[in-house]
């Protein structure tokens, strides 16, 4: 039920379902293939709610694939884990439900050593046809579900937790004027609470690097994201903040200076331009973001690496007991794919 609420009048359930599925082991019983989503962002299905929505309709006369919950015989009512497939940056792991999807942005198989996925696209864990789908069973962390029931009860919730909130942005690129492109809706799970874990976005790349001309152009979205996740529809991105990232730069780019400085031409006599509504300059950051996607998604390589290290070698011992707390093992060693 809590997963098919309307976010139009439950806005704080966007948290609380983001934070329940985080950690979720998602298990296809035909063919007992199972992966730990570690991180979960979620999306609303209406513009009204989120504009980031996922889009429907036809196309050249042909039916858009959604991630909404199928008319079909199901295990968990109104709720569909599917791999998008026709995504363009590539295959998805999605949980859909009524008012949203989920969008599974770091994982790990179980049932076999070394595949991990960081970022948008996973291609470790596939469910590519209804059949699929029908026998994929979820389970939910239990630390995740109860602060996710926490969330969903809290009035003023606007964020996961207290702690780096803006790791908790989404993998987003586009849309910059619209607020809800800075909604705090991305969750880990217990596993990857740490910000060394978790996927890279253009708003954290300046974490992972110290230099260089990627790293100047993250800084400017990260300032960004926090002028208005402290003021609001009321933020402003002042004329400073760019020409100190535009004085970092090497120019060991010829894409990302050009970018920079037609921000800069757009203060003209002002020293300060709005951020929310403002379609011009969130043009320019589109551009910039598209840019910035190959040092993220390098970003993300690493991190994969440090996960499958973590899982598979230095905490072998302790992700067991994990699975124990979570209620995993019972459901791994029932189907006999976890020696």
């Amino acid at each position: 039920r809590i997963l098919n609420e309307d976010w139009n009048l439950r806005p704080r359930y966007r948290y609380g379902c983001a934070q329940m599925l985080a950690g979720c082991l998602l298990l296809n019983a035909s063919n007992s293939h199972a992966v730990l989503a570690n991180e979960i962002e979620v999306y609303g299905w209406t513009v009204a709610v989120d504009a980031h929505c996922e889009p429907f309709g036809l196309k050249k006369g042909v039916a858009l694939q959604t991630s909404t919950p199928k008319p079909a015989v199901v295990h968990y009512k109104d709720v569909w884990p599917s791999t998008m497939s026709a995504a363009a940056e590539g295959r998805r792991l999605a949980i859909g439900a009524q008012s949203f999807y989920a969008l599974a942005t770091s994982s790990v198989r179980l049932d076999v050593n070394s595949q991990g996925s960081v970022g948008a696209v996973t291609g470790n864990f596939l469910l590519l046809n209804d059949a699929d789908s029908t026998a994929t069973r979820i389970f939910l962390d239990r630390e995740s579900l109860e602060l996710g029931l926490a969330l969903c009860q809290d009035q003023k919730a606007y964020r996961i937790t207290n702690s780096n909130l803006h790791c908790q942005l989404r993998q987003v690129k586009t849309k910059f004027y619209d607020p809800s492109t800075f909604f705090l809706c991305r969750a880990s799970g217990p596993l990857t609470k740490t910000h060394t874990l978790q996927p890279c976005t253009i708003f954290t790349y300046c974490n992972h690097s110290q230099s260089g001309d990627g790293h100047h152009a993250s800084k400017l979205f990260f300032r960004i994201c926090m002028a208005v996740l402290q003021t609001g529809n009321n933020a402003v991105l002042d004329i400073e903040t760019v020409q100190e990232c535009r004085r970092g730069c090497s120019n060991e780019t010829r894409s990302i200076p050009p970018v920079i400085d037609a921000i800069l031409g757009l203060f003209k006599s002002w020293n300060t331009t709005a951020i929310i509504d403002n379609r011009t300059i969130s043009g320019h950051l589109e551009a910039l973001a598209s840019i910035l996607s190959s040092y993220v998604s390098g970003a993300n390589n690493a991190a994969h690496l440090i996960i499958l290290f973590y899982y598979f070698q230095g905490l072998s011992c302790v992700i067991f007991h994990q699975k124990i707390k979570c209620q995993y093992i019972t459901i791994l060693l029932y189907h006999h794919h976890i020696p």
